[in-house]
């Protein structure tokens, strides 16, 4: 796999990582991290994919970074394995989930994230 999912996400770099988050102000953002040819990134995908739909439903903001070619953003969020999300709002990490855990769980943990206020 060679690119991120269809499920709508902005590409993030160290270029733009900042201020892509100024119009996420209170709402929560996932920060995918990836790799190409990573087998349980793949994996990953191909759910995203399939469940797209719904998880669009959300009030999220997705964005994806490919932590093999941007290592200083993988490394600024001490990543100890790729796939990796990162749950955040007003550039607060409230948690991460680092494999794939199926989407069920990737579903609760969106629906714990977005219910927490700071």
């Amino acid at each position: 796999m060679t690119s991120a999912p269809t499920l709508a996400m902005i590409e993030l770099t160290p270029e733009n990582f900042t201020d892509a988050f100024k119009d996420s102000v209170d709402r929560l953002s996932v920060i995918y991290f990836w790799g190409e040819n990573c087998p349980n990134c793949v994996y990953g995908h191909s759910q995203l994919d399939l469940h797209s739909e719904s998880l669009q439903k959300f009030p999220v903001n997705y964005y994806t970074v490919n932590a093999y070619i941007h290592t200083e953003l993988a490394t600024r969020y001490a990543l100890i394995g790729i796939p990796s999300f990162l749950f955040v709002r007003n550039e607060k990490v409230l948690g991460r989930v680092t494999g794939f855990p199926g989407i069920e769980s990737f579903r609760n943990a969106l629906e714990v994230h977005s219910a927490t206020n700071l």
